[in-house]
């Protein structure tokens, strides 16, 4: 078979024509990237850094997708409408996606710890606790404290995420830069990377994407996100959709802090308004613990008398359901305090869940938003959600048997309390309101929080 030097030429040139083709309809963008609060999981494993590769593409993929929907996504009118045009970004099983992303380790940033220490208890067992670094953030992290086995966590960690484009022309290629950056936006100041996000873990900052370090005053930050609503053509919905989305509630401490005192200072109000008592004897001012004692008929003499809900008819109530699921309510059991009887004593412990899954995550962020690798915001972002339709009352033991299904309306309610002082389902204007993020918004917890100042 002979080879004509000249057609083999042209076929050369050809082939260099549409490679050169093919670039020109291609664009990458490249961004730095630094996990600034401790980061868990994240990794192939649940619950484990790996130390090769702590941050997947994948993972990125996951939560840019999210975020498009929380924000350019929001203009969508319908959930079918939203597939459709998240499926032209990021594809689906028909369509492969017009946006590519790897990550980039930046050397030596990479070094792992160990979250906890062991402990021998009282009954021989090995339980591992969380290590006295990390113990003041304990509520955000409590699914890493008194645990079975040790989790590793990256307390600092740099990467470099690469983007590349897939356009038929320039048109096209602005429009899916716009469609990603404002996703990246909403990630990198509102979300994060790993698990509990929610709850200030894995935070980021990125120069292109986080507010300028010469930020200085709430009016700046307000500032700043209003010019970022125009930069990236969001439209916050005024109504609910099917699917989270970004809402312009957010509440801002106004004193820039070292990003660890940030985020402390937000996890603690948090915990105080979720944790306050409202007696001398610590018991809780919510009214799902008298809920479960009127659904089980079980109490000890001394607490069968509520001290939050009404004692005119049998209401029951559980608006923290609202903040996040699953709720394990465990009581503590003084066999001085049982009466003679089986049910005079406290309620097995429980779990409240959504009536379709295990889980649901809460519409509340609580994090420091980042202005540089050090410095940063104490923040609560309220993400707009779908009402929950209902949950179950469950056992917690292994049978998980259920006790009671629990209606819409006994879930987005301002119940009746003899003592309306002691009530706290009431906003800022301290009127009653049945959604519990008003509630913590308007709470004294919050009001004191943001009169924090710089330490």
């Amino acid at each position: 078979m002979s080879i004509n030097p000249k057609e083999l030429g042209m076929n050369v040139s050809k082939v260099k024509d549409m490679i050169a083709s093919s670039r020109s309809k291609q664009a990458t963008d490249t961004y730095e990237l630094t996990v600034v609060t401790p980061m868990f999981g994240g990794g192939i494993e649940p619950g484990q850094v790996n130390e090769v590769h702590p941050v997947r593409a994948s993972s990125i993929r996951g939560h840019l997708r999210f975020w498009w929907r929380a924000t350019r996504g929001a203009a969508c009118e319908s959930a079918s409408e939203l597939r459709v045009r998240e499926a032209a970004i990021f594809g689906d099983t028909r369509k492969p996606s017009s946006v590519k992303l790897w990550v980039e380790t930046v050397p030596h940033s990479a070094i792992p710890k160990h979250a906890n220490h062991s402990q021998k208890m009282k009954n021989g067992k090995i339980k591992y606790l969380l290590d006295l670094s990390l113990r003041k953030y304990e509520y955000a992290l409590f699914p890493f404290h008194n645990i079975e086995t040790s989790v590793q966590y990256m307390p600092k960690y740099k990467f470099q995420l690469h983007i590349r484009y897939d356009a038929k022309d320039p048109s096209e290629l602005e429009q899916l830069q716009l469609e990603v950056k404002a996703a990246l936006w909403a990630w990198v100041n509102f979300g994060g990377i790993g698990a509990r996000t929610r709850r200030g873990c894995g935070s980021l900052y990125s120069p292109c994407f986080s507010p300028d370090s010469g930020i200085r005053s709430i009016e700046d930050l307000q500032n700043w996100f209003a010019h970022s609503l125009r930069e990236y053509q969001l439209t916050l919905p005024a109504t609910v959709r099917e699917w989270p989305t970004l809402s312009d509630q957010i509440k801002i401490n106004p004193g820039k802090k070292i990003l660890d005192q940030a985020w402390e200072d937000v996890i603690r109000c948090y915990k105080e308004f979720r944790r306050k008592p409202n007696d001398p004897k610590k018991r809780s001012h919510w009214p799902e613990a008298v809920s479960i004692r009127r659904i089980t008929g079980m109490a000890e003499p001394l607490h069968k008398a509520s001290n939050t809900l009404s004692e005119k008819g049998h209401e029951v109530a559980f608006p923290r359901a609202q903040l996040g699921l699953p709720i394990i309510f465990k009581f503590k059991d003084n066999e001085q305090k049982q009466g003679p009887r089986p049910y005079e004593r406290e309620p097995f412990p429980t779990q409240l869940v959504p009536e379709h899954g295990e889980r649901l995550a809460s519409p509340l962020l609580l994090k420091a938003i980042a202005v540089s690798e050090k410095e940063g915001f104490s923040a609560v972002i309220v993400l707009n959600q779908p009402k929950i339709t209902g949950l179950k009352l469950k056992k917690a033991k292994s049978n998980q048997a259920l006790i009671r299904s629990i209606p819409q309306h006994e879930i987005y309610v301002s119940p009746n309390y003899d003592d309306p002082s002691k009530n706290p389902m009431k906003n800022a204007s301290n009127q009653k309101t049945v959604f519990t993020t008003e509630a913590f918004l308007g709470s004294e917890e919050v009001r004191k929080w943001e009169l924090l100042k710089q330490p």
